[in-house]
């Protein structure tokens, strides 16, 4: 079993008994170990910007924000901009063979700084070495099945000594938490990271049980539309983007790249493009999975 948060208040692990590994036919199970508290009697900012305090007062400073500026990233800047707390912004560039692959994806965190008189520093980070070279180790070594998470992972390099946080989602009544695999393998990075001086949050809104939970829970209403309403002045994208949707029409054109054998083998996955067989599939194995969430104990 691995778990994270505060007192280890989130587990999770394949099949119903949390095993660290997988066995063929194991489904991803997480265990939230606490209810939602029966009354929160602060407005959800509020209680965002007291869980900052209470991180500066349990990790080591600077404090790095790794944002894409997603909504999620958007809320969690603002909870640090209403504290008394400093930090830093980081935002990635990805930029390889001259190219600026991801800035369609940056728009929307541009337009937010600019509006909040936030500075943000933008790093260029070549991803195209890191698929080509890098992925690998980082995928196997954190068990990480996604592209985008692993390069996040490995993103954590451009960031100062002190604490590195990410954003992650709040719990919603009715609907999944979007945890995976994937995601874990952020948390299991801040486990088994080489670099020795950070410190990482793998998901600033459930590192609290109060944070967690703190956002009306109506399963009707969508994401940005809670944030809205709990003072959080986001700015909702056109679009959602993963920023590799440039990469990908790249790729598209070396269907060479993919051989035969591997054609076959994932043939039965949703997407026969070049960046998925080369760079997804072969981490996230044949067998499909569910997610499931265990009972919550009393």
């Amino acid at each position: 079993m691995l778990s994270f948060g505060e007192n280890n208040w989130i587990q999770y692990g394949w099949s119903k008994y949390l095993n660290r590994v997988r066995t063929r036919g194991d489904n991803f199970y997480i265990n939230f170990t606490l209810k939602k508290p029966i009354q929160i009697s602060q407005p959800a900012l509020e209680i965002a910007i007291n869980c900052v305090e209470k991180i500066s007062q349990t990790y080591p400073p600077p404090y790095t924000l790794m944002c894409s500026g997603g909504t999620d990233s958007q809320a969690m800047i603002y909870a640090w901009l209403k504290s008394s707390v400093p930090f830093n912004v980081i935002s990635i560039k990805y930029i390889s063979n001259d190219t600026w692959w991801n800035q369609h994806d940056l728009c929307t965190l541009e337009e937010f700084a600019s509006i909040n008189r936030l500075t943000v520093e933008f790093k260029n980070f070549d991803v195209i070495h890191f698929l080509e070279n890098e992925l690998d180790y980082i995928a196997n070594t954190y068990e990480c099945p996604s592209p985008q998470i692993s390069t996040h992972i490995k993103m954590t390099d451009l960031a100062p000594s002190g604490t590195i946080m990410f954003s992650g989602n709040f719990v919603r009544a009715g609907t999944p938490i979007e945890l995976s695999p994937a995601l874990m393998g952020i948390h299991k990075f801040s486990l088994y990271k080489d670099r020795k001086d950070i410190s990482i949050i793998p998901f600033f809104f459930l590192e609290f049980p109060e944070l967690a939970y703190a956002f009306d829970d109506n399963q009707y209403k969508n994401k940005d539309q809670l944030y809205l309403e709990n003072r959080f002045p986001i700015i909702h994208p056109i679009q959602k983007f993963t920023g590799f949707e440039e990469l990908k029409n790249f790729y598209d054109k070396y269907p060479t790249r993919v051989i035969a054998k591997d054609r076959l083998k994932f043939s039965n996955k949703p997407s026969n493009r070049v960046f998925d067989l080369l760079f997804r599939y072969p981490y996230e194995g044949v067998e499909n999975y569910r997610v499931f969430h265990l009972t919550c104990k009393e």
